[in-house]
């Protein structure tokens, strides 16, 4: 199964053989979106502490 789409004249299908120029070309993600969503609110909640670690420590100079 292919993950890569063509969009052409309002139609979406998966891309196979000849692709004309003026079409769009797009690719789902090979990560399912939770996956994606936790890895951010992971990275967001490491940025946090260390943001609000850093304000901790320039508070006590």
């Amino acid at each position: 199964m292919s993950n890569v789409y063509v969009l052409k004249n309002g139609k979406v299908e998966a891309a196979t053989g000849f692709i004309e120029k003026d079409a769009l070309l797009f690719a789902t993600p090979k990560r399912r979106i939770d996956d994606f969503v936790k890895q951010n609110w992971q990275q967001f909640k490491a940025n946090h502490a260390s943001i609000l670690k850093a304000i901790e420590e320039s508070r006590k100079q």
